[in-house]
């Protein structure tokens, strides 16, 4: 056992609460995001035309199905 003071020494993990440890994770996150907004709103907007195009030629292909079928 240690030989140290009592007060000193941490009685849970990591020293803190769960809860202060996730709020300070979650503070460190937002920062992050903050500093690299730029690169997120980049790949959002990559993301959704992909989609879109995606959507819409899937679209465009039951359209020409349903016209042909006749």
């Amino acid at each position: 056992m240690s030989k140290g003071h009592p007060a000193v020494l941490t009685k849970n993990k990591y020293g803190v609460s769960k809860k202060e440890l996730l709020k300070a994770c979650v503070s460190r996150e937002f920062l992050l995001m903050k500093r690299n907004s730029f690169v997120y709103i980049f790949k959002m907007w990559q993301v959704s035309t992909v989609l879109a195009s995606i959507f819409l030629f899937s679209f465009v292909n039951q359209l020409h199905r349903l016209v042909h079928v006749d």
